[in-house]
């Protein structure tokens, strides 16, 4: 599934199945990957912020 200029706000994936997932142009603002399944899983031009 692709998702393209997505903002995340303090998502939890956690322990999620996030693999072969397409992320384009999307940020994500103090969000939780702890233990994700990334296998595959493409980010590009992606923004990851922190507090």
């Amino acid at each position: 599934m692709d998702k393209t200029d997505q903002l995340y706000v303090q998502a939890d994936f956690s322990h999620q199945d996030m693999s072969g997932q397409y992320f384009k142009n999307c940020k994500f603002f103090c969000c939780s990957f702890k233990r994700a399944n990334l296998r595959d899983t493409q980010f590009v031009d992606c923004s990851f912020i922190e507090r």
